[in-house]
């Protein structure tokens, strides 16, 4: 399929619509998402959310559903998904096609599933059908949500886990753009069932340097009673694209979920995080790293939102800027009434690398127990010259020991990647960008 019209445009809806005909199950949830959709105004200055954004780059014009990719480029594409030396499973995605999928023998011996949506049988997403698009619209993203929900098809993965089934190994999903201009939907939905254990990682990369795609995608994680689940996202598309991902987490009584993202491509980057502590004793932690330079915007919004007594949330968000880049943090803890005992950390720390760079952090805090123990903050500051001097009295050459402190600076984050080839991949992805 090769559809020329804009994604908001209805002919170009109704025409990928139509096309996936009785396969698709959410038929009609697309019907009344294209309609909300539709009636949803489009970000502007008087949202609280969006007021520090860059709204010029915020715009569905210009991009379209890409066609099929060659079997020679997804060959390629197939041989360049290596970011994880050794996994549980493996999909490659091209635009939204899969080109390639893999499930080891121990995974399935567990009973794991692991596939697209389009390749589920029935019964495997009536099991799961109550999670599928569960979450609601995110921080102010609901015409993304919107959207998102009306195109999401064939980039749509599930990946659950039966109940108490440890799987070691990490499953990988690599979200490939190779159409110039062309919009992408990728969806992620993990179910970990009770007293699991799963790691898995999605990444979202450009084919060629001049891509300069949309990646709207969506991920929903349910650990259940119980689960211990490792999340990692790494996000390098080419310095034209366009990225706007929505991520839940819904952790139940005593479940631990750990994720971690990597944010260093896009020319506009947002992207939306809750995490949702629903049973007593959960635990939820989110960390983030990102790369900003040249004029790269890099937004950030999230929520700790406590709904149950005696759990936990960590969140530190670290950010360098280099050039004109901007980048924008926006995080609140949000503690319901019945959330006694509970412990939450916010806290958001820019590096910023040249004068002309800016960051922007909006903590918050909304409490309505009175037993807890809350803490939020941000930083923002430059290299500290003792340091550098520090490095330059040891021969180091300015750049490199500029690129050193930053990678210090990093590292705390890169290490709960709890994967060394992968802890080593976004090293050297990180250093590509400084010295570029």
């Amino acid at each position: 399929m090769n559809i020329s019209n804009s994604i908001s445009d209805e002919n170009t809806f109704r025409a990928a619509l139509a096309e996936r005909g009785k396969s698709d199950v959410f038929a009609g949830a697309r019907e009344c998402s294209w309609a909300d959709f539709s009636a949803l105004p489009m970000p502007n200055r008087t949202m609280e959310e969006w007021r520090f954004a860059r709204l010029s780059d915020v715009s569905f014009d210009g991009f379209s559903l890409p066609g099929d990719v060659s079997a020679e480029a997804a060959a390629a594409l197939v041989a360049r998904s290596d970011k994880i030396a050794e996994t549980a499973g493996t999909l490659v995605f091209a635009d939204d096609r899969l080109v390639a999928c893999s499930l080891s023998d121990e995974a399935a011996r567990a009973g794991v599933t692991f596939a697209p949506f389009s390749r589920l049988a029935p019964e495997a997403i009536e099991e799961v059908r109550d999670c599928v698009f569960a979450s609601g619209g995110g921080v102010c993203s609901e015409k993304f949500a919107a959207l998102h929900r009306a195109y999401a098809f064939g980039g749509a993965y599930l990946l659950r886990v039966p109940a108490g089934a440890k799987i070691e190994k990490p499953f990988a999903v690599y979200n490939w753009s190779v159409a110039k201009r062309g919009a992408t939907f990728p969806y992620a939905l993990v179910v970990a069932e009770e007293n699991v254990s799963a790691r898995v990682a999605d990444f979202y990369l450009s084919a060629d340097a001049d891509v300069g795609g949309l990646v709207v995608s969506r991920t929903e994680i349910f650990a259940k009673a119980g689960a211990d689940v490792a999340r990692r996202s790494v996000q390098v598309l080419d310095a034209a694209a366009r990225f706007h991902h929505m991520e839940w987490t819904h952790a139940r009584e005593n479940a631990n979920v750990r994720g971690v993202a990597i944010n260093l491509g896009a020319a506009h980057a947002r992207a939306t995080t809750e995490l949702r502590l629903e049973g007593r004793g959960a635990n939820a932690e989110s960390f983030s790293l990102a790369v900003a330079s040249a004029d790269q915007e890099i937004d950030q919004r999230t929520i700790q939102r406590h709904l149950a007594p005696g759990a936990t949330s960590r969140l530190l968000f670290k950010n360098a800027l280099l050039d004109r880049a901007r980048t924008i943090f926006g995080g609140n803890i949000v503690v319901d009434k019945i959330a006694q005992g509970t412990d939450a950390v916010q806290s958001c720390r820019n590096l910023i690398l040249s004068e002309d760079a800016e960051a922007h952090s909006l903590p918050g805090l909304e409490i309505d127990a009175n037993d807890v123990r809350c803490s939020h903050g941000a930083t923002t500051g430059t290299i500290d010259p003792e340091q550098l001097f520090y490095l330059l009295q040891r021969g180091l050459p300015p750049e490199e020991a500029r690129t050193l402190l930053v990678h210090g600076f990093m590292e705390e984050i890169v290490e709960r990647l709890e994967d060394a080839s992968l802890a080593d991949v976004v090293r050297g992805l990180i250093r590509a960008k400084l010295v570029a």
